[in-house]
């Protein structure tokens, strides 16, 4: 109820708070475009937006500061925190979009432009930007004071977090504008370097003096948190930086192949490319030097978090994210360029054409520079991912049993299975028609394309079902090793099948681990000294016999603790399962000792995890870049 509560409270505080911050430059606006003497309506909509909304903004924001003054965990809840960063930044971007828009103008006046072609601001004046640079940014004064309160006594995971974000959205939402600036700037000194200054110039400038201001500020309030380890390790800035390093990775590759398209059309013979070669590649270069320098700094960044993680395995397994998903990209394309090339011979040679026609000499220029991208990619990310499980170390093991790497591979069989089925379909059923008697003139080009495709499929997936096979061989004698070296000593009281389970699931999850019972009222077995570890119900523990307690006192491997049912004694936490799924746990956790692996109860971000995280951080790049054109061009 408190959730729900909260939830409209200060969603309505957050849309009256807009409503009356705009009413309120509307009718500034009017005020100073038309004098005292403004139109009716003009008044009538200021005043009255600003006469509802005001009071629905008081009286919700009086409620909830009366909250958070009588409770604290009020106070510092995950509502209430992010509708304060929330309001924030609402108030402040219109801040910057302002001083946009007035650098914009200023710049076009100095140059002797006019404001056609500017990107924000042409519909403005100098006192429409002032006025909402004014309003928003009082309120939003107010709004970082009330932050920085709630700062002085920190509680809860909530504000750290929305902190977090706060701090990567002003670093998303500068290096945004930087970019944009940069290839603006690029775009005008390729395009039209003999044309004069015109509105590309002005805005690149604008863009890149905002985005450098505002990125490099929060980025150093970024860096300055990094002496903090939990801000390193945060799934939220390895996501970032993993999306940003691999976006710019893909933002540099197609327009090197764009690039490298036109160069080899050119030496191929298309000899009027070379007169405008520089306006040919214009778009690309513009967009490939600012994405290779994003690359290159964030995956530099990348690495170096990644270097000053505690344990080696951590290391890799985020290192491994980074280089299977530009594998996963360097493959697909690697993959579409030979089939397009494999079509391309074949509509050359069958029949036979004239190959250099200015057609098929642009189709085989771009196919070849796709194929000189992506094959380096898909190679020099690939490699390294192989050469860590051909290493005879303990990383070994944990590269070959990674769901990083297990996903990739199953994904990229899957792909291959299934494309083997449906391509060797299509082909079937084209070749039943060449023997009705259906087919027309372009079947033999056909059936070529169709089967150079279908051995494309069987090659990679053999290719990579052997990957598999091989990963497969080498954890299972790894394991088996481990297991065989691991011998548990399980304790029995004699009450119900307690042993007898265990036995079982470890039968199951860790074959071949040696495990020996030992009666609790027995004399000790002389194997009990070389166990590695014992498991023990609970019950025993209560009501230990004087040599088993001796023996626990001074023993100094891992110890099991089985819940078990007994009067008057109940454990708090622990959920309600049978005795078979208490076996399998246990069992799980006897082999992750064996295979050296922490056990300890802890949340453990996967590397799909991350890679979710990933994904997710790109699409939210995307949705940025959406949002904040189109709320920008609301201003």
């Amino acid at each position: 109820m408190k959730t729900i509560r909260r939830l409209y409270i200060y969603l309505v505080t957050l849309i009256s708070l807009e409503v009356v911050v705009w009413a309120l430059i509307t009718l500034a606006r009017s005020i100073f475009a038309e004098g005292f003497t403004l139109a009716a309506d003009s008044l009538a909509g200021g005043l009255a937006f600003i006469l509802v909304g005001l009071p629905v903004f008081f009286f919700h924001w009086w409620l909830a500061q009366r909250d958070a003054q009588q409770d604290e965990d009020e106070a510092y809840s995950g509502v209430r925190t992010f509708f304060l960063y929330a309001a924030w930044i609402a108030l402040a971007v219109p801040v910057v979009h302002s001083l946009l828009s007035i650098l914009m103008r200023t710049l076009a006046l100095i140059l002797n432009l006019g404001e056609i072609g500017l990107a924000f601001g042409t519909d403005q004046s100098w006192s429409d930007n002032l006025i909402a640079i004014v309003v928003n940014a009082v309120l939003a004064i107010y709004f970082r004071r009330v932050i920085v309160q709630l700062w002085q006594k920190p509680q809860g995971k909530s504000l750290p977090l929305m902190r977090r974000i706060n701090h990567y959205f002003w670093m998303l939402y500068g290096l945004l504008m930087l970019y944009g600036g940069a290839v603006l700037l690029l775009l005008f000194m390729t395009e039209d370097v003999l044309g004069g200054v015109d509105a590309a110039m002005v805005n690149g400038i604008s863009f890149a003096l905002i985005g450098t201001g505002v990125w490099v500020y929060s980025w150093q309030i970024i860096k300055n948190a990094i002496k903090d380890p939990g801000e390193r390790s945060s799934w939220i800035r390895l996501s970032i930086l993993y999306a940003l390093s691999l976006l710019g990775a893909l933002a540099t590759l197609i327009p090197a192949g764009v690039i490298l398209g036109d160069l080899l059309n050119g030496i191929f013979g298309e000899t009027a490319i070379w007169s405008n070669f520089l306006l040919e590649i214009s778009v690309a270069f513009s967009v490939l030097i600012p994405s290779a320098v994003v690359w290159r700094y964030f995956q530099q960044t990348l690495w170096q978090d990644t270097e000053n993680l505690p344990q080696i395995s951590e290391i890799a397994g985020h290192r491994r994210v980074y280089y299977y998903v530009l594998s996963l990209a360097g493959l697909i394309a690697t993959f579409t360029a030979l089939q397009l090339l494999a079509v391309w011979l074949i509509d050359m040679f069958v029949p036979p054409k004239e190959i250099w026609g200015a057609y098929p000499r642009e189709g085989l220029a771009y196919i070849l520079a796709t194929l000189l991208v992506s094959l380096p990619v898909w190679t020099l990310h690939w490699r390294p991912a192989q050469l860590e499980i051909l290493k005879d170390d303990e990383q070994t093991d944990h590269a070959s049993r990674s769901l990083v790497r297990k996903g990739y591979l199953y994904l990229i069989l899957f792909a291959g299975v299934i494309g083997t089925m449906i391509t060797a379909g299509m082909l079937l059923y084209q070749l039943i028609q060449l023997v009705l008697g259906n087919a027309d003139r372009h079947s033999l080009q056909t059936i070529l394309s169709l089967g150079a495709l279908l051995i494309l499929f069987v090659i990679f997936s053999i290719y990579h079902w052997r990957c598999l096979q091989a990963d497969g061989r080498r954890v299972s004698k790894a394991l088996i090793e481990k297991y065989a070296a691991f011998p548990v000593m399980v304790f029995d009281t004699g009450e119900g099948q307690f042993a007898e389970s265990i036995l079982s699931a470890l039968k199951t999850i860790a074959p071949g681990m040696p495990a020996v019972v030992q009666p609790a009222g027995d004399p000790l077995d002389e194997r009990i000294d070389s166990a590695a570890a014992a498991v023990i119900p609970s019950n025993l523990l209560t009501h230990p016999p004087e040599a088993v307690r001796a023996w626990l006192e001074q023993y100094t491997g891992a110890r099991l603790v089985i819940p078990v049912d007994e009067k008057d004694w109940l454990w708090v936490g622990l959920t309600d399962l049978s005795a078979q799924d208490m076996a399998r746990q246990a069992a799980k956790m006897l082999a992750q000792f064996a295979e050296a692996q922490d056990t300890r109860q802890r949340r453990i971000h996967s590397p799909l995890t991350i890679i979710g995280y990933v994904f997710g951080a790109l699409a939210g790049a995307a949705l940025l870049c959406i949002a904040s054109t189109a709320i920008l061009e609301m201003f």
